[in-house]
């Protein structure tokens, strides 16, 4: 374990700002995302030898409190400078207003266990990580210091979720079975075996808790099960792919669904093009929306839970009140709707596509965002970017350049990243 550390090498830090945010901070006010400015970029390759290469982010984390960022990294085997070595991956902590670096959990040591997927616990104060060996483990993310590791499943563990109460972690493996664990204690309370709802049953792929921490939805490689947590209970299989359906379906799956807050429903994509609500508590069909003509990839859930937003293959995105269940609007995220303002100079977007990635909500639930690539302008040497659009409208606010994979803090006051190896935070 390693001291806390101040700013790597690699990160060039211009905090705009110095306001620190407590525990309980609240969303910011209406800030718009029309004209972000980034505050830093961290570049991951600081954090490796000198000399290191192929180095990725696999995961990042930001803490409910908007205070700190989790970066996880990987180092690949047989693509170092030194020839073919086992995987490495580092785990850091950093200071998310001002772009230093907190702590370092897991160094880059060669030959050990690496982690895969984290999340912070809901009162800041724990943050957790699935292990390649199977096991989990627990930091204090205030000093760094190792509170638990257990061994939770026989292979690695590709999911996990923390439930609201604070009361259950939920870890899910390639072992084809998910587990319910106590979050204090590591106490195991439930396992919940795949092959219920899997004749032939696949790896997990995701894991979402709903908001009264009762229910569990799964994504595996080729459905979406619902399961009751206290009593460890397959409620309903409400997605069931065919072989040759997941070829093309499967990785929408942990990107098309999700728990309606404030009410008792999960949405989630069906093979017939249309969105299923389902009640969590027994698993009858609420209601089909339909409108799309093609496969849904993505849909998201505002916080209040009353507008569903869902994007086909066809990057046609609907707006769906969950009060009426029908689509008051739509647009089309390809191109061509409009040029980008990228660093204040204006490109074209007439050959941009989106990616099939997740509709990304802020915390204020007045932006969303969408991956795009084939970005063609010198202002974006990698053809990446994210598409900032207003809810409201659907109008297209933003681009932020050369970036896949994006988060908005809970205070919604950041916006961090990746793209490569390379990490931007923004601020409106």
């Amino acid at each position: 374990m390693s001291s806390p550390l101040g700013l790597g090498s690699g990160a060039i830090a211009a905090p705009l700002f110095t306001t620190q945010f407590g525990a309980e901070t609240s969303i910011a006010a209406a800030p718009t995302w029309q004209s972000p400015q980034r505050l830093y970029r961290i570049s991951l390759n600081s954090l490796y030898p000198a000399g290191s290469n192929n180095i990725r982010p696999i995961a990042q984390a930001i803490s409910p409190n908007s205070e700190v960022l989790a970066l996880l990294s990987t180092q690949a085997d047989g693509d170092q400078a030194d020839g073919a070595q086992p995987d490495r991956s580092i785990l850091a902590l950093w200071n998310l207003g001002r772009g230093t670096r907190r702590i370092t959990l897991i160094p880059a040591n060669r030959g050990q266990p690496q982690a895969r997927v984290i999340a912070f616990s809901p009162n800041n104060q724990q943050i957790v990580a699935g292990l390649t060996d199977g096991d989990i483990q627990v930091w204090n993310t205030t000093t760094g210091d190792s509170l638990r590791r257990w061994n939770a499943h026989e292979t690695e563990i590709k999911a996990i979720a923390i439930s609201a109460d604070r009361q259950f972690l939920i870890t899910g493996s390639s072992d084809l079975t998910v587990k319910v664990w106590e979050l204090n204690s590591g106490r195991l309370l439930q396992t919940l075996r795949l092959t219920a709802g899997e004749a032939a049953a696949t790896p997990v792929q995701a894991l979402q808790i709903s908001p009264d921490s009762r229910h569990l939805a799964v994504a595996t490689e080729r459905s979406i099960q619902l399961w009751d947590i206290l009593e460890g209970r397959l409620v309903k299989v409400a997605v069931q792919l065919s072989p040759q359906q997941a070829q093309s379906l499967s990785s929408a799956l942990p990107l098309a669904m999700a728990f309606v807050p404030n009410s008792t429903n999960l949405a989630t994509l069906d093979t017939d093009n249309s969105i299923k609500l389902w009640n969590r508590n027994n698993g009858t069909r609420v209601i089909t929306l339909r409108q799309h003509q093609q496969p849904i990839q993505a849909l998201t859930v505002d916080h209040a839970g009353q507008l569903l937003i869902s994007r086909d293959s066809t990057q046609s995105v609907l707006f769906w009140n969950l009060q009426t269940y029908r689509s008051d609007r739509s647009i089309s995220v390809a191109s061509g709707n409009s040029d980008i303002a990228v660093d204040g100079s204006w490109v074209s977007s007439l050959d941009a596509i989106a990616t099939p990635n997740s509709i990304t909500l802020s915390a204020s639930g007045d932006t969303f965002a969408v991956p795009l690539e084939k970005l063609a302008s010198s202002l974006i040497p990698s053809g990446f970017g994210i598409d900032l659009r207003e809810v409201a409208t659907g109008n297209r606010l933003s681009i932020i350049p050369n970036a896949q994979r994006i988060s908005f803090s809970p205070n919604n006051l950041f916006l961090v990243a990746v793209q490569a190896s390379d990490v931007q935070v923004w601020q409106p």
